[in-house]
């Protein structure tokens, strides 16, 4: 064969044998050649989770016991981070729901947060800019078993509510994801997340939360975090124990969280633990949505009157009087439909709907009138 045609010959197989779509740290999986679809992945780097150690971890320990109030928000935590470590050890494609943790400052939320990362192996990136609608590339992600948003600006509109909500049902719970490089074509890779925020308990700092509707009940879990005096007596012998003892102490937790059992009540099929929420996030959560605001701004135009209408008439009725704030929350006639639907559910003696000639009319009693 002449030399030519061996070296189109050759080329030609490595195209179609040992091609790949995509070459890097991949989130969950190990080092080597590996096929999902019809795509073909070089992982160059592997996913560790943190090995344990039988050894004492009174620091974290009482930390975690402190921040968390103990049972059963704490054995909740152990019980997720037991199946997020095994779903990585075992190279199963489990979803988790995302860990929202909210309370005041110093209240250590960006400190369980980095233990998180360090239980997974000690990967860590960053969603925000991405679930937020600042950029379309999420390129970055995909190399870290941990998806950490802290802190960040809450949204200004219902919109980009809506956005956060839907990336985390679909960076968490699809099967597919699209993975998009700044210069390169787009692939589907298939990566093993956990993801976690924290935000502080003001109200304006919870519009950072989704509404949690039927289709994000399953997969947001809403823990509660108390300030707590530092068990360290200064910055210095923090910074000294972090060098010394904090790898230590948290292979001391992994060894605890590896052996917790799950509640039977907490599990589930598909995410094997349920999504633990805290009653009193639930309703503060529930005090700032989007539907709530919407009756409250009703409540002050009727001033004590029940209201009739559509959801059109509605709309006008509080956009001649609350513009911007409406702005907000439904940005079209159709979202206000949506919200006075969310209400009808919530608060089903307050507001009904009935058919009309094809339309539908909505009625809003005042709060003190539910007769």
């Amino acid at each position: 064969m002449p030399y030519g045609s061996y070296i189109e010959k050759e080329m030609t197989r490595i195209e179609n044998e040992q091609n790949v779509s995509f070459v890097g740290p991949l989130a969950g999986w190990p080092v080597g050649i590996h096929k999902h679809g019809d795509d073909r992945f070089l992982v160059t780097k592997a996913a560790r989770p943190l090995t344990t150690k039988d050894t004492r971890c009174d620091i974290l320990l009482k930390i975690l016991v402190s921040v968390l109030g103990g049972e059963p928000q704490f054995e909740w935590f152990k019980g997720l981070m037991r199946t997020r470590r095994e779903a990585i050890r075992n190279r199963r494609f489990v979803p988790g729901p995302i860990v929202i943790l909210v309370g005041p400052a110093k209240s250590y939320k960006s400190f369980i947060q980095m233990i998180i990362t360090e239980l997974l192996g000690g990967r860590q990136a960053r969603p925000w800019r991405y679930m937020s609608g600042q950029t379309t590339f999420n390129g970055d992600l995909f190399g870290a078993e941990h998806l950490c948003i802290e802190d960040e600006a809450p949204p200004t509109d219902s919109a980009t509510q809506t956005k956060i909500g839907s990336h985390i049902k679909s960076l968490l719970f699809a099967d597919n994801l699209s993975a998009h490089f700044k210069g390169l074509d787009a692939t589907y890779l298939k990566p093993i997340w956990t993801m976690s925020m924290s935000t502080n308990d003001e109200p304006s700092n919870l519009l950072c939360i989704p509404p949690i509707d039927e289709s994000l009940e399953d997969k947001i879990a809403l823990i509660k975090t108390t300030c707590i005096d530092s068990p360290w007596t200064d910055d210095e012998h923090k910074q000294t124990w972090m060098r010394e003892h904090f790898s230590e102490e948290v292979q001391g937790l992994a060894y605890i969280i590896d052996q917790q059992a799950i509640r039977p009540e907490w599990r589930n099929d598909r995410t094997i633990i349920k999504a633990y929420k805290n009653i009193d996030l639930l309703t503060m959560i529930n005090n700032v949505s989007p539907e709530e605001q919407l009756l409250n701004m009703l409540d002050m135009i009727t001033n004590g009157a029940t209201i009739k209408g559509t959801a059109v008439e509605i709309d006008l009725k509080i956009r001649a009087r609350f513009s911007r704030q409406t702005e907000k929350i439904a940005d079209t006639h159709w979202k206000i439909g949506v919200l006075l639907g969310k209400l009808a559910k919530k608060h089903p003696k307050r507001v009904t709907k009935k058919t009309i000639r094809g339309s539908a009319e909505w009625r809003i009693l005042p709060p003190l009138n539910l007769v």
